[in-house]
């Protein structure tokens, strides 16, 4: 489960991030916005990935398994903004929307998702998972943008670049709608549980 949940966190991201970094490019593209026109939107972008990363924390803290279906409602958002992009976007005002959903998403996305591993890691084994996890997003990060980029070549448009990345999405976020958190701390804990009776043996 514990497996499971990083190559989806990860597939996800891919998405996510690619949308996050072609995203300039696509409003200077489409619209033939300026950097003056940019720019208040990438402050909004951040103030509501602020304000929505602290509203989800204080709910999660007091809503026990919340996070998990926060971080699903954050994926399926995250995962279907290229087709938003692809079938919508028509007008300037639809990019405000675009860019507050997007925050919405973004903004707790990886916090949280790294707060539920914490639920699913082994003791002692804490180190080596979010190396994994990071060399996993290292490995992937530039895969998106190239798609994006070799799309945009074929086609001449941004808009299907973008929703090509929906590959990656198509993949990862089965993998977190059939995500198990009850089962992933069961595994967990029978794993912890033969780890310590190897200790216990071979103390012995």
């Amino acid at each position: 489960q514990l497996l499971a949940f990083m190559c989806g966190r990860c597939l996800v991201w891919v998405t996510i991030g690619t949308l996050l970094i072609t995203g300039v490019y696509f409003l200077e593209r489409e619209f033939s916005m300026t950097a003056s026109e940019i720019a208040p939107l990438l402050f909004l972008f951040l103030g509501v990935a602020g304000m929505c990363t602290f509203v989800f924390v204080q709910i999660s803290k007091r809503f026990h398994g919340y996070m998990h279906k926060a971080v699903i409602g954050m994926s399926v958002i995250g995962s279907l903004l290229p087709v938003y992009i692809l079938v919508g976007m028509q007008h300037h005002s639809e990019v405000y929307v675009l860019f507050i959903l997007g925050a919405a998403a973004v903004g707790p996305f990886l916090g949280m998702c790294r707060s539920l591993m914490t639920e699913l890691i082994p003791p002692t084994f804490t180190s080596t998972v979010y190396s994994l996890d990071g060399l996993m997003d290292t490995l992937l990060s530039w895969t998106g943008p190239l798609l994006a980029g070799l799309v945009l070549q074929l086609s001449g448009s941004m808009r299907w670049g973008i929703f090509s990345c929906i590959l990656f999405a198509s993949v990862g976020l089965p993998l977190l709608l059939n995500f198990d958190l009850k089962k992933g701390i069961e595994q967990k804990d029978a794993f912890a549980a033969k780890l310590k009776s190897k200790s216990f043996a071979e103390a012995t």
